[in-house]
């Protein structure tokens, strides 16, 4: 079970994956290091903590995350349930409110 340090660093995770397409490892850990530097959050993980989020990230939000031949990962959206699709729009949704929030 996700913790709460750790479910924004999932967040995170299929916020890059979602939006940037493919990222290697390294590229999905720099992007948690500026994130944690623009947010003041503690997301900055290593690399064997951040392949644990990948599979938890399948396990919590049945949202299956694969790697190709160049080492890229990946959100398979193929065969996406309803419930997945939900997931990912409240998902958008607590990011535009944390964006609001932040702003004021």
């Amino acid at each position: 079970m996700a913790n709460r340090k750790q479910l924004p660093r999932l967040f995170a995770i299929i916020e890059k994956l979602r939006y940037g397409k493919e990222a290697t490892l390294n590229e999905i850990k720099d992007y948690l290091e500026r994130k944690s530097e623009i947010t003041g959050e503690s997301l900055d993980i290593s690399i064997r903590t951040l392949q644990r989020d990948i599979q938890d990230i399948g396990s919590l939000f049945d949202i299956e995350i694969k790697n190709n031949a160049e080492h890229k990962y990946y959100i398979v959206f193929e065969g996406f349930n309803e419930m997945q699709h939900h997931i990912l729009e409240a998902f958008d949704m607590l990011n535009s409110l944390k964006i609001n929030i932040s702003i004021y």
